[in-house]
């Protein structure tokens, strides 16, 4: 049995065989339950994912939102090299100088909670104002929040939203009939602009309260966000190195390969030098952390002058999804797992380990 764990090997070893039998029984159990919890999580992800491209594509460029509004995406995350609170989506309009900030939520379980997780959003987008501007290179006259999520998850949003006077305005995901659509949560148009709840500029909300058709399709703008689960973003980005490396014909990468990869990747328009650099580090070390590359130069200290290749089966793109997803899977699920059993393990036999420490300590 391979260990990610050096604490788990050691306890094991302490264990006489019949209790090793149960130890590892444990552990094979967890093995399942943590692949079903990490699978849960990215399927999740994916659909959050899905979500996000179908808020973004009537705003892209010279979409029919964009031509009939001016209204344009900006960038995914805007506070990501912060790690802050952060929304999904900013779409800028550079003629109103109005932002508009949007957080996707696939499924909602407490629509207070998610109302008021947006309602924090907020107080961090109006501390970091002058960002902001920094971001979008203009002057930000208005500022303007919105929950996206799927039709089915409005009626708990709206009562949220409502009793907590927050200003956000809820749009609503029809992901089968393709249309996105601004909701109005009270009678008084006045009042509801007033209150942040309907957008200020006209065009764009009657536009979005008749319905906007939105089918990115397989044509979709955003692969992966920053905080995307590090497993879909692999499962994306190590296929484009693949082919890379086949057009160049060559064996091994380097750090700025992933660089110049990640410069030209949609979900990281408009990301600075640093936030690339720091984005592209966490990717490299966590495939060399799950095995799916492999450092060929370990001795050499300096990050631009090391090579490294993957040391997953690269046969075909399929087979380098599979890879990822599957040297994921098994370090992660180990390493959880690993930890679970020995906590179940000792809680089992809690009266046994409570004697030997009684014993420990008199002696």
């Amino acid at each position: 049995m391979s260990s990610e764990c050096p604490d788990f090997q050691e306890f094991r070893d302490s264990l006489v065989d019949e209790d090793k039998k149960v130890l590892d029984q444990i552990f094979q159990e967890q093995i399942n339950v943590q692949k079903e919890i990490i699978q849960g999580n990215i399927r999740s992800d994916k659909e959050h994912l899905l979500l996000v491209n179908f808020c973004i594509d009537p705003f892209k460029y010279k979409s029919f939102l964009h031509n009939e509004t001016g209204y344009l995406f900006l960038r995914v995350e805007p506070f990501y090299r912060l790690g802050l609170k952060d929304f999904d989506v900013a779409i800028y309009n550079a003629q109103s100088k109005a932002l508009i900030l949007v957080e996707c939520k696939s499924s909602v379980y407490d629509g207070q909670k998610e109302v008021d997780d947006v309602i924090k959003k907020i107080a961090v987008a109006n501390e970091n104002h002058k960002l902001l501007e920094e971001i979008v290179g203009d002057e930000i006259q208005l500022k303007e929040f919105s929950i996206c999520s799927k039709a089915g998850n409005v009626p708990k949003l709206k009562p949220a939203i409502i009793s907590k006077n927050a200003p956000i305005c809820l749009w609503s995901a029809d992901i089968f009939a393709e249309i996105l659509s601004l909701e109005k949560l009270g009678e008084d148009t006045s009042a509801e602009i007033s209150s942040g709840r309907l957008h200020g500029h006209g065009q764009l909300r009657q536009l979005l309260l008749k319905g906007v058709k939105s089918a990115h399709g397989p044509t979709r703008l955003v692969a992966f966000l920053p905080s995307s689960h590090l497993c879909t973003v692999l499962e994306e980005v190590c296929p484009i190195l693949y082919l890379n490396l086949v057009k160049n014909n060559k064996e091994t990468f380097r750090f700025s390969d992933i660089q110049n990869l990640l410069e030209k990747e949609k979900a990281l328009w408009n990301f600075s030098q640093e936030e690339l650099w720091y984005f592209a580090n966490n990717l490299l070390n966590e495939g060399l952390r799950i095995e799916v590359f492999q450092d060929l130069t370990p001795n050499v200290t300096g990050l631009s002058e090391k090579e490294f290749k993957f040391r997953i089966s690269h046969g075909s793109i399929r087979s380098i999804i599979n890879g990822v997803n599957r040297c994921y899977m098994d370090f992660h699920a180990t390493k959880k797992a690993e930890k679970k059993a020995v906590e179940e393990f000792k809680a089992r036999f809690a009266k046994r380990f409570k004697t030997l420490n009684e014993f420990t300590q008199k002696e």
